[in-house]
């Protein structure tokens, strides 16, 4: 089963779900002291709309950077960044995951149903 990290110099691991309480990335590989132009990262925040159809859920994407910039300028360290979701409505998603599961192997639907299971 694929991870959630891409990239060998400049690594990007995501984590959270876009339906639970907060969802974000790991940045790791820039060096210290590159600018990073924080206002174009929050307008691109701002293209994330919800499709009507299937939700009427509107976040604010806020951004928050945890960790490896200050001043606008990376710290070689990595970077975290967070985005909270403050409309959260995770068991309107839990049965939607039944398309999916129709498409893994069988070790992997294990695996995910146990998890699954734990977290019900």
């Amino acid at each position: 089963m694929g991870g959630n990290t891409l990239g060998h110099l400049l690594q990007v691991t995501t984590w959270g779900e876009s339906h639970g309480e907060s969802m974000g990335c790991i940045v790791d590989g820039f060096p210290a002291g590159m600018r990073l132009d924080l206002a174009s990262m929050k307008e691109d925040l701002k293209r994330d709309v919800p499709y009507p159809v299937l939700t009427r859920r509107v976040e604010e994407n806020r951004m928050r950077l945890l960790s490896g910039v200050y001043r606008g300028r990376t710290l070689g360290t990595p970077i975290s960044i967070i985005v909270r979701n403050s409309n959260v409505e995770s068991d309107r998603y839990y049965y939607l995951h039944l398309a999916y599961l129709t498409a893994l192997s069988p070790d992997t639907l294990y695996h995910y149903l146990d998890t699954a299971i734990q977290t019900r």
